[in-house]
Order: C-alpha cells, then sequence, then structure tokens
C-alpha cells in the first residue's frame, strides 16, 4: 500500500457490517433489562421493532450514536461501491451513477431518522418513518441494481468470484421475499410478523455489506485516491 492509498475500503463496509449488528441486541438487552420492552427473541416472535430498543434513556445514547457513524459508514460503502466498479471498468454508466444516488441517500435516510429518536414524547415521528422508509426502500433498490451490475462486469472478467455473486443474489431473493410479506401482512393487520421482517432486513442489509468487505479485502483501497492492490 502506498502512501496515496492509506485506508482499506474493507474496514468501511466491515464497518457498516458489523456496527449495527453487535449495536441491536447490546440495546435490546439494555432496554429488556430496565424494563422498557419485554424479554424476547424479537427477530423470532416480533414483540418489539428495532427502534424501540434504543428509544428510551440508557439505551438511546449508545443507539444514537453507534447508529449514526453506521449509517454513514453505509454511505461511505456505496461511494466506494461506485469506485469499485469504475476502477474495474475505466469508466461508469448513468446506471452506475444511479446507484450511488441511491444507496448514499439511503445510508443518510437512516442517519437523520436516527438523529430525530430523542425518546418517545419528542420524537419528530414524521422524519424518523421517512429515514427508514427511504433506508429499506432506496437501499433494497440500491441491492438489486447493483447485484445485476456486478454479475454484467464478472462476466466481463471483473473481481467479484462466484461464490460472492451467489451470496448476493440469495440476499437479493430473500429481501424481495420479504416485501412482498410485508404487503401481505400489512393487509392482514399482523404487526408482529412486520416487525419481524424489519429485523431479518436489516440483516439482511448487513450480510450484504459484509459481503462487500469480503470482495474487497486486501484488493481495494483509497485516500486521496482510489486504487486497486498492486497498481502503482
Amino acid at each position: 500500500m502506498t502512501p496515496d492509498y492509506p485506508w482499506s475500503a474493507h474496514s468501511v463496509a466491515l464497518t457498516a457490517a458489523l456496527l449495527p449488528s453487535l449495536l441491536f441486541p447490546v440495546t435490546y438487552l439494555i432496554a429488556a433489562s430496565q424494563g422498557h420492552i419485554d424479554w424476547c427473541v424479537p427477530i423470532v416472535s416480533g414483540c418489539t421493532d428495532i427502534t424501540h430498543t434504543g428509544l428510551r434513556y440508557p439505551e438511546s445514547h449508545l443507539f444514537r450514536i453507534v447508529l449514526c457513524i453506521g449509517s454513514l459508514a453505509i454511505a461511505a460503502t456505496w461511494l466506494l461501491a461506485f469506485e469499485w466498479t469504475k476502477l474495474q471498468c475505466n469508466a461508469t454508466t448513468r446506471r452506475d451513477r444511479r446507484i450511488r444516488i441511491e444507496g448514499v441517500t439511503a445510508g443518510l435516510g437512516l442517519f437523520v431518522g436516527t438523529i430525530v429518536l430523542q425518546g418517545p414524547d419528542n420524537t419528530l415521528w414524521s422524519v424518523h418513518g421517512i429515514g427508514a422508509n427511504l433506508y429499506f426502500l432506496l437501499g433494497y433498490i440500491a441491492v438489486v441494481s447493483y447485484t445485476h451490475r456486478l454479475r454484467e462486469i464478472a462476466g466481463q472478467g471483473g473481481l467479484t468470484s462466484a461464490r460472492s455473486l451467489q451470496v448476493k443474489r440469495i440476499i437479493v431473493w430473500a429481501m424481495t421475499l420479504m416485501i412482498v410479506l410485508v404487503i401481505i401482512f400489512r393487509i392482514i393487520g399482523w404487526r408482529e410478523a412486520r416487525r419481524t421482517i424489519q429485523w431479518l432486513a436489516a440483516y439482511s442489509f448487513m450480510i450484504y455489506y459484509l459481503s462487500l468487505a469480503l470482495d474487497w479485502r486486501g484488493r481495494f483501497y483509497f485516500g486521496w485516491r482510489t486504487s486497486l492492490a498492486g497498481e502503482e
């Protein structure tokens, strides 16, 4: 690694994947121990949503600080994903730029939706809802589009392995199924099932970011410029 490329893109994507995935169980345990939510396995029973694991003091401080950092790491991951495709193709397309906008907006939406959490009575719930919906909807669109783009590049000798592409395709299909189920559960009024889907979707995103981190490990660096490993 040269001084022009002091940071690994792998570390950014890994931060986007691991910070939220570790945060949610911790804030859930704090909230449940304080009596703010019920003891349960929320990803199975849907007894609570992600927001309510970090809504009240003291867990709220940890939730906001860590998730704000994580959301910025998510936005940065999508910026780097754009650079990853550009370095492999030596050019970008309109679709690449659209994916970058979708992914970055999703991350910033999560940031705004998180920072307005100020307890049950003082939270700007409409702003939080818009931010959370931007994250899930635009994030889903970015994941679908980027996976398709990586498949195209792989067919032209790109650096994403067949196994990594398979993982990403499974995530895309799983997320698509979740959207269909959420619509059905909303129609029939099954709130707990929608909460379970929210947990599953959140962790599906994190697995996707983890797959990007593994793609980039030891191969992709950034600083004043971006570079593939071995480039001068």
